[in-house]
C-alpha cells in the first residue's frame, strides 16, 4: 500500500486539507484556474487568476510534517505579495494558515480586476455587470448543481458555434476562443451559477470587442440555449440585447 512510510497522523491531516484546497479551486472557478499535481509523496496546488493570465498565482507545495508538535508545514508562494508590492513572496507556513493567506490573496486579485482607470476598463465592467444581472437563473439549486444533460448539451453546442464564429474572424481573438472552449469543456462539472457567470463574462468581452460579432454570437445563442429561455429561467436574450443596443432589430 502507498504512503506506509509516512505517519498516519500526517496523512489524515493532508487528506483534510487537500480536500479544502480542491474546494477552493471549485468555488472560485469563475475567476481562477486550478491545477493539482501529484507524484509519490509530492503534491502541488496552484491557482491562477484568469483575468491577468499566469502572472497572478497562488501555489502550495513542499509539504513537511514535524513530529515534535504534529504540525504540517507547506511552502506557499503567491503574487502579488500585498497591496503595496506586485512582486511575489515565498514562505514556509503552517498548513492551517494557508486558507487565510489564500483569502487575502484572492481579495487582492478581485480588487485588481475591478480597477477602472480608463474608459475601456469602465466599458468592460459595464458589459460584464449588465450580462451578469440579465442572465438571471431562477433555479433554487443553482449554487450547488450543474445543468441537466439536455441543457448541458445545448450549452456545449452554443460554445462550439461560438468557437467556429470566432475562428472565422480575420483577426482571431485567442482569449475569447479559450473562454468559449472553457464553457464547452466545464459545463458538465460546473454549477449552474458558475456557467451563467462564465457565459456572462464571455458576452461582455464579445460586446467590448465588436458589436457585429456580438450580434452573430447572440443569434447563435437564440438558436441554441435561449430557445428554451423559460425552461432555463433566463431572461429572453432578444429583450436583453434589444433594450440595451437594439442589435437584433
Amino acid at each position: 500500500m502507498p504512503y506506509k512510510n509516512l505517519p498516519l497522523v500526517y496523512l489524515k491531516k493532508l487528506k483534510g486539507y487537500f480536500a479544502t484546497f480542491r474546494t477552493l479551486g471549485e468555488d472560485n472557478s469563475v475567476i481562477l484556474s486550478f491545477n493539482e499535481v501529484s507524484s509519490p509523496e509530492k503534491w502541488s496546488f496552484e491557482y491562477i487568476d484568469k483575468e491577468i493570465g499566469d502572472g497572478f498565482t497562488f501555489r502550495v507545495n513542499a509539504f513537511e510534517y514535524r513530529e515534535s508538535d504534529q504540525e504540517v508545514f507547506a511552502m506557499v508562494e503567491y503574487t502579488p505579495a500585498d497591496d503595496n508590492q506586485v512582486k511575489g513572496i515565498k514562505n514556509k507556513a503552517r498548513i492551517k494558515d494557508v486558507v487565510i493567506l489564500f483569502d487575502k490573496w484572492l481579495k487582492l486579485v478581485k480588487e485588481y480586476n475591478e480597477v477602472e482607470l480608463t474608459a475601456q476598463d469602465s466599458i468592460r465592467n459595464y458589459y460584464q455587470n449588465l450580462y451578469t444581472a440579465n442572465f438571471e437563473i431562477l433555479d433554487s439549486d443553482s449554487d450547488n448543481l450543474p445543468f441537466d444533460l439536455e441543457r448541458q448539451l445545448l450549452i456545449e453546442n452554443f460554445a462550439v458555434l461560438c468557437i467556429d464564429a470566432l475562428k472565422r474572424e480575420k483577426e482571431q481573438d485567442e482569449e475569447l476562443i479559450q473562454d468559449a472552449i472553457e464553457i464547452r469543456d466545464t459545463v458538465q462539472n460546473s454549477t449552474k451559477k458558475d456557467i451563467i457567470i462564465k457565459i456572462s463574462k464571455f458576452f461582455a468581452k464579445v460586446a467590448q470587442k465588436s458589436l457585429p460579432l456580438l450580434k452573430e454570437i447572440a443569434t447563435e445563442a437564440k438558436k441554441t440555449i435561449f430557445k428554451k429561455a423559460i425552461e432555463f429561467g433566463f431572461k429572453e436574450i432578444h429583450e436583453l440585447l434589444a433594450s440595451g443596443y437594439q442589435l437584433l432589430n
